[in-house]
C-alpha cells in the first residue's frame, strides 16, 4: 500500500469517526499539503526514521515554525502508530526514531480585574449583542466555542449553573463532541 492510499484509509477508519470536524479539516490540510506530496508515492513499509528526520530538517530549512513542523510530524506519527496497531501494516513506527524540534509555548497575557472591568464598561461592549457572552467568558473561563454553544437548556435545570455540553465551531456547526471529555461540565455561576 502506498503512503497516499494508507493516509486515505487511516482518515476514513480513524479520523472521521473519532476526531472533531475542525481537527479533521486540519489533518486533511496537512496530509494534502505536506505528507502526500513528499511521501505519497512511496510504499508505507519503505518509510524510514531517517527519511522522516530529513523531512523535518527540510521543513525547518524552508522556514516553517517549530510548532508547524511538530503538527505535521504529529499527524504522520499518529497515522503510522495506527498502521502498527491495530492494522499491522508495519511492525514499528518509523516516527518513533525522529527527534522533534523543541518548542516553547507562547507567553499568555491575561487581563487583571481592572482590565476586565474597563473592557466591560466600554459603551461599545455594553451595547454589543455579545455582551452576555463576554461576561460568561470572563467570569467562568470557557472556550469561545463553548460559550457559543450555550442554549436555553444550558441553565434550565439549575439557574445557578451553566451546563456546557456542546460547542459551536467556526464552520457554523453545532458539535456535541467537545474538545475533551472534561469539557462536558456544569459550571456554577457565582453570586
Amino acid at each position: 500500500i502506498t503512503v497516499s492510499d494508507y493516509l486515505d484509509q487511516w482518515y476514513d477508519l480513524y479520523c472521521k469517526p473519532n476526531l472533531k470536524y475542525t481537527t479533521q479539516v486540519g489533518y486533511l490540510r496537512i496530509m494534502g499539503g505536506h505528507l502526500k506530496p513528499r511521501f505519497g508515492k512511496y510504499r508505507l513499509k519503505a518509510i524510514t526514521s531517517a527519511a522522516l528526520q530529513e523531512y523535518a530538517n527540510d521543513l525547518k530549512m524552508n522556514g516553517l515554525s517549530k510548532a508547524h513542523i511538530d503538527g505535521i510530524l504529529s499527524v504522520f506519527s499518529a497515522s503510522l502508530d495506527y498502521a502498527v496497531e491495530p492494522l499491522h501494516e508495519i511492525i514499528t513506527s518509523p516516527a518513533a526514531g525522529v527527534r522533534r524540534l523543541k518548542t516553547t509555548p507562547a507567553k499568555r497575557n491575561t487581563w487583571n480585574e481592572e482590565e476586565i472591568q474597563y473592557f466591560l464598561s466600554l459603551p461599545s461592549v455594553q451595547e454589543s449583542n455579545y455582551y452576555a457572552m463576554f461576561c460568561v467568558s470572563l467570569l467562568l473561563g470557557p472556550r469561545p466555542s463553548e460559550v457559543c454553544g450555550l442554549a436555553e437548556d444550558s441553565f434550565k435545570d439549575n439557574p445557578k449553573q451553566l451546563l456546557f455540553y456542546r460547542s459551536y465551531n467556526r464552520h457554523g456547526t453545532i458539535d456535541q463532541h467537545m474538545k475533551t471529555f472534561a469539557s462536558h461540565r456544569p459550571l456554577p455561576i457565582p453570586d
